[in-house]
């Protein structure tokens, strides 16, 4: 039979400690480190991203590795870059969040033109 002896201890600190360690991960990942949006890109086909992807680099007028590194001449979509952070963040934030005039889901294009940069903003007197 088994006794209480026989089983390991686990002690209040080890506890407290893995509590902390918990925490601190929860409290320092940055706001755009896993939207729920970005997860749910994740269900889309290859097809379907690949469609999306061609679409949000014309719309920016970039090329695939301005998000994605390569390695050995193949594209690693799974690393994370910080251009990819900025563009989840941007659809989490902005385009599932707004729509334009017509009730439509805004697109990188909204804000970008096909350029990098985000168009000017007019001045207040015009």
């Amino acid at each position: 039979m088994n006794s209480t002896a026989d089983r390991p201890r686990v002690s209040l600190w080890s506890v407290l400690f893995v509590a902390a360690l918990a925490l601190i991960g929860l409290f320092s990942a940055a706001p755009w480190s896993t939207p729920a949006r970005a997860d749910s890109r994740r269900k889309l086909s290859n097809r379907q991203m690949k469609k999306l992807m061609n679409r949000w680099a014309r719309e920016l007028g970039v090329k695939c590795d301005h998000c994605h590194v390569k390695k050995d001449d193949v594209f690693d979509y799974d690393a994370e870059t910080p251009n990819k952070k900025i563009a989840a963040y941007c659809d989490e934030h902005f385009v599932e969040k707004f729509l334009d005039q017509k009730k439509k889901e805004i697109s990188c294009q909204d804000c970008h033109n096909r350029k990098l940069k985000i168009l000017p903003r007019p001045k207040k007197d015009e």
